[in-house]
């Protein structure tokens, strides 16, 4: 069992499967944006006393995906 604690009011409790959800954070404006640049995704619980959103880390793309990606968008030659 792994316990969290807001940073927010201190409160404690378990970083349970059934609350856990993923978050993300959509960064790129103006130039970013044509170069596409990456949204960040974090794995995140809210806190039930406050209800403050606690992201605990950040994820990364599957390497295949980024692969595909690359793959779709690479330039014929």
């Amino acid at each position: 069992m792994v316990m969290m604690k807001c940073s927010v009011c201190g409160f404690e409790f378990e970083a349970a499967k059934e609350i856990h959800y993923i978050a993300r954070v959509k960064g790129s404006k103006g130039f970013s944006n044509l170069f596409g640049e990456e949204e960040s995704i974090f794995d995140a619980f809210d806190c039930p006393k406050c209800g403050c959103q606690i992201a605990v880390q950040e994820r990364k793309r599957k390497l295949e995906k980024v692969m595909e990606d690359e793959a779709n968008t690479a330039l014929p030659y």
